[in-house]
């Protein structure tokens, strides 16, 4: 742990995540030395990482008036919510990431109003925007790595039709709106994703969005353009993003003219893959045989831990944890 106390920034996350997907009885031990010490960086693993496997801390509510805000934060995270009184007085907090967990952890105890909610965590995600875009280089990927966490929540908070979504999603760049539009699962929002479609740089991840939203797909229902012949005099900086890689072009005139692109209205509820999205259909998605890709399934999970919070699936575990987790929420292994 020496280097990861030089250098938590870089290695903070490795060690969590070595940590909590080791057995249960090594973690036992490490948490505990690490708690029992004075490494505000070792205090902030043990207890982030319990927080990964839902393992209660002894005493993890004490940590909320830890001096380290990182250890504030991951104490946040490792009450999940239980102790509300102690995390309510750091909703005022001097630390945006202290501000930002308090918001998460409270939803998660009251599991009320999604409404109420999303107006704790609003003000920290505005604000983590602002940060994100003043910085460059690694502190830029980690700010965007904890406005994307915040925005995921943020998204799934927000009920369909709040009225601050439309906003919000103006403000963030198309690729990172069009991922909150999924957990959002608003079709209202619909339009959006197909005005995307015109930006060359993101015009096949809104038509994969398109299709997550909708249920379509593109290529069976010829929605799809042809390819186009690769130039190989084209600047690298135009090179395609990676989670492009085999996404269909889609001709964006043919899916105006789709019916499903004028379904807009969801009656409050949302939708993913074009069916209503409750615990039947969420576990329809996420079961081995459905062959949905990983992106698809990480909304359904996050939608899932936050409908029946004592049975989450992390699709960061290993591959027999997952299955166990799947098991237990009635859902068939592979």
């Amino acid at each position: 742990m020496r280097g990861v106390r030089a250098h938590p920034d870089v290695l903070a996350r490795g060690a969590i995540s070595a940590l909590a997907w080791t057995t249960a009885e090594k973690r036992a031990v490490w948490v505990r030395a690490a708690l029992a010490g004075d490494s505000s960086v070792d205090i902030a693993v043990a207890l982030r990482a319990s927080a990964l496997v839902r393992e209660d801390v002894l005493s993890a509510s004490a940590w909320l008036k830890h001096p380290d805000a990182h250890v504030r934060a991951a104490a946040c995270r490792a009450t999940r919510g239980r102790d509300q009184h102690a995390i309510s007085g750091l909703a005022q907090d001097e630390s945006l990431s202290v501000r930002a967990e308090c918001a998460i952890a409270i939803a998660r105890l009251e599991q009320s109003d999604g409404r109420a909610a999303a107006a704790q965590l609003w003000p920290s995600v505005a604000e983590q925007i602002v940060v994100w875009t003043s910085l460059t280089g690694w502190p830029r990927a980690q700010a965007e790595r904890r406005l994307r966490r915040w925005l995921k929540h943020l998204a799934w908070f927000a009920p369909p039709g709040h009225p601050g979504m439309g906003a919000l999603l103006d403000r963030l760049p198309r690729r990172m709106a069009l991922d909150a539009i999924m957990v959002h699962g608003d079709v209202g929002h619909l339009p959006f994703v197909i005005a995307a479609m015109g930006d060359e740089r993101e015009t096949r991840w809104a038509g994969w969005t398109w299709h997550a939203m909708t249920g379509v797909d593109i290529e069976a229902h010829d929605l799809a353009l042809d390819e186009p012949e690769i130039d190989l005099d084209a600047p690298l900086n135009s090179a395609r993003s990676d989670g492009d890689a085999g996404l269909p072009l889609p001709d964006v005139a043919r899916i105006l003219a789709h019916g499903a692109s004028s379904q807009t209205h969801g009656n409050g509820a949302r939708r993913l893959l074009g069916q209503e999205v409750v615990a039947q259909h969420l576990r329809s998605v996420l079961h081995p045989g459905s062959d949905q890709p990983q992106a698809l399934r990480a909304v359904a999970a996050h939608a899932l831990s936050w409908m029946h919070p004592d049975y989450p699936l992390d699709l960061r575990a290993p591959a027999h944890v997952q299955s166990e987790q799947l098991r237990r929420m009635g859902v068939a292994a592979a």
